[in-house]
């Protein structure tokens, strides 16, 4: 196919990202919205004001990310590895103290609900999980071309 192929193969790739940036960024915004709703007014109906909706915190991720996404070369993004480390650190404390103080309580009575093959979408909801889990190993060939030496 030869040179064909370069150009399938990208455009491919290029909508692959464009995807998982969308849900990342849809489920960012879902969590976010519902944070700052719930805090502000303690579970009760939310009026329909900016900061309560989705669209508020796609724009304050998009803002925030594109300082990152404009640089050359990947030795430019050292502070990307540090909000990572930090994201990573963060995310272990924070479970480490819910497993510690909280304790583990399991209110299953059942448990053959999990071995269960759903006749539903379930299964086909779970592969695109799967594939958005992960689709980051598609970015990472680019990356290790792009590494100066």
């Amino acid at each position: 196919m030869g040179h064909l192929s370069i150009y399938i193969l990208s455009s491919i790739i290029s909508i692959m990202s464009l995807g998982l940036m969308m849900i990342y960024f849809i489920v960012f915004g879902d969590i976010m919205s519902s944070i700052v709703s719930d805090l502000v007014y303690d579970g009760r109906q939310t009026p329909d004001l900016f900061f309560t909706q989705r669209s508020a915190y796609i724009i304050i991720l998009g803002a925030s990310l594109f300082p990152l996404v404009i640089k050359k070369e990947l030795n430019e993004l050292k502070i990307a590895s540090v909000i990572l480390f930090i994201g990573i650190s963060s995310f272990i404390l924070i479970f480490t103290y819910q497993i510690v103080f909280e304790g583990i309580v399991n209110n299953d009575e059942a448990y053959y609900d999990y071995f269960t093959i759903s006749k539903d979408l379930g299964v086909i909801k779970g592969i695109s999980i799967m594939i958005v889990a992960f689709g980051f190993q598609q970015n990472l060939f680019p990356m290790y071309n792009s590494l100066a030496v």
